[in-house]
């Protein structure tokens, strides 16, 4: 039987760092939470690209740029309800969406 692999929901990439939002599902009420990943790629002294999770001075303002686009969009009733995992409580919640036009300026 072949082993499916578990995948974010949506991926944010600015400059060289990447955020990854996850579901999951409790294992003890079967209800939905996210996680989130952060990473920076790069490439080394022979040229391969690598992730890391250290980041500069410099990577902080992306960090914070996805970490407030991921809060903002993505733990909303849409995702909720494309996830499989999503139990019949959480799917009835139904946070306010953020405006449509609230990233237009943003520089991504």
């Amino acid at each position: 039987m072949a082993e499916t692999k578990n995948k974010p929901i949506k991926s944010y990439r600015l400059g060289n760092v990447e955020a990854s939002v996850w579901p999951n599902k409790n294992p003890k009420d079967g209800s939905l939470y996210f996680s989130f990943n952060f990473q920076k790629s790069y490439k080394n002294k022979d040229g391969e690209w690598v992730q890391t999770g250290f980041y500069n001075r410099g990577d902080l303002a992306y960090l914070a740029i996805l970490a407030q686009k991921i809060l903002c969009e993505e733990i909303s009733p849409i995702e909720r309800k494309k996830s499989a995992a999503a139990s019949s409580a959480q799917a009835q919640y139904e946070p306010e969406p953020p405006a449509a036009d609230s990233y237009d300026d943003a520089p991504f």
